[in-house]
């Protein structure tokens, strides 16, 4: 029962942040417009600790002072490499904006525990962190995220923006392109962030 109270507690609170969202798509002069979905407000992350692929400690901490987008996969599955070939581009779409560029920290979250495998793909693509967890930990984090199903085999996961406050501040569903979410991107680090006033750190 008290599992039920939380999914639907979950599922209450993505709805009222998708339906803000909608709103602030249209017509508000002072928010941007998304191809994506604004969290309004945005939601402050539990201090969920996973591994790196050194096996260190990675929370809330680690996320504070830069952009981050997270994606859930399957390092033992083919669609990794989607995932992977997706975060790439989205990254490369920023190039005409190199300090968000380098302030944007890709984050690929799996629960497969395979050290060897996980440093050989850090150590071909520096730009993306990867992370682990086990069963607890990740379903927590999605929970923590909005989402609590598994994807399809076939689709590409959805995205989550972070801000530089550890706050997910927006979702990018599967169907979204990468240029699309890079312009999302764009225009959310530029937007004045809606608790303080203040420009968001870029």
């Amino acid at each position: 029962m008290p599992r039920l109270v939380i999914a639907l507690a979950t599922v209450g609170l993505f709805l009222i942040s998708y339906q803000w969202g909608s709103q602030y798509r249209h017509g508000d002069a002072r928010t941007p417009v998304l191809s994506g979905i604004l969290i309004h407000p945005p939601q402050t992350l539990p201090d969920l600790v996973l591994k790196d692929s050194q096996g260190n400690p990675f929370g809330r901490t680690e996320l504070s002072d830069r952009w981050s987008l997270i994606v859930f996969t399957n390092l033992g599955d083919e669609s990794a490499r989607r995932d992977i070939a997706r975060l790439v581009e989205i990254h490369n779409r920023l190039a005409d904006r190199p300090r968000l560029q380098r302030l944007l920290r890709l984050l690929l979250v799996s629960n497969d525990n395979m050290p060897k495998l996980a440093a050989e793909l850090e150590g071909l693509l520096p730009i993306i962190d990867l992370l682990a967890a086990d069963a607890s930990t990740l379903s927590n984090l999605r929970a923590a995220l909005g989402t609590q199903s598994e994807r399809e085999h076939e689709a590409l996961p959805p995205l989550f923006l972070i801000d530089p406050k550890s706050r997910l501040l927006a979702f990018f569903p599967a169907s979204q392109s990468a240029e699309q979410i890079a312009t999302d991107i764009k225009a959310l680090s530029d937007w004045p962030d809606p608790r303080t006033g203040g420009e968001h750190d870029r």
